[in-house]
């Protein structure tokens, strides 16, 4: 499995956490974390059986069986908006974000309070090369909930591409400080860092995040 692709289950990963900023996290569970509240309420139901199958399958790195469990998944529930997350999460995993972004677009049409639909359109924006508008998205979701750390993280990564390094500084330390057991984040801490010119500091953040020690970009 090559590095972009790693990365991006990384972040499909994280976004399941949404609604569980307040839960401990291992390692393992920045991987597979838990269903957010919203997604799991109804584990019985078929709906819930059949996203979790697709989740499964693309956590598993089987992003092609993925991809047909969440398309048959959405013939057999049109109107979920859980499905709908899936299958828009595994297009953007498979790196088309010019296919997931008109499903995010219409899913949103029907479910316009949906946090992770909105979170994944930002998610594809700032990946688009739109960090600015990522980030408004984000302002938008940390208004209803100020203190989510996963959001504060996201919209750190945003901030830093449009170089306003002041604000993302202050997201992440926030972020680290809601969620002091969380290793990811450092990273981006050590990002800004080593735009500040800190090149120590940077290095022992960095040191500090979980990373892929094969990856050769995190290893620069």
């Amino acid at each position: 499995m090559n590095v972009e692709k790693l990365s991006r289950l990384v972040i499909a990963s994280l976004a399941l956490c949404f609604l569980q900023a307040n839960s401990a996290a291992s390692a393992s569970d920045l991987y597979l974390p838990k269903m957010p509240e919203t997604f799991a309420r109804d584990k019985a139901s078929p709906e819930y059986k059949a996203f979790n199958r697709g989740w499964l399958k693309l956590y598993n790195q089987e992003a092609d069986g993925a991809q047909e469990l969440f398309k048959s998944a959405a013939r057999d529930f049109p109107n979920s908006a859980r499905i709908a997350f899936g299958q828009s999460l595994v297009e953007y995993y498979l790196g088309e974000p010019t296919v997931a972004m008109p499903m995010v677009e219409k899913a949103l049409s029907k479910h316009p309070a949906s946090k992770e639909l909105k979170m994944l359109k930002a998610m594809i924006l700032c990946n688009d090369e739109h960090p600015e508008l990522a980030a408004k998205i984000y302002d938008q979701l940390l208004n209803q909930d100020k203190n989510n750390p996963e959001l504060l993280r996201l919209r750190c990564a945003a901030l830093i591409s449009q170089f306003k390094l002041a604000q993302a500084k202050s997201d992440i330390e926030r972020c680290l400080k809601l969620a002091p057991q969380w290793k990811n984040p450092l990273h981006l801490k050590g990002q800004i860092e080593f735009y500040e010119g800190r090149i120590k500091a940077a290095i022992d953040s960095y040191s500090k995040a979980i990373v892929d020690k094969n990856d050769p970009n995190l290893a620069e």
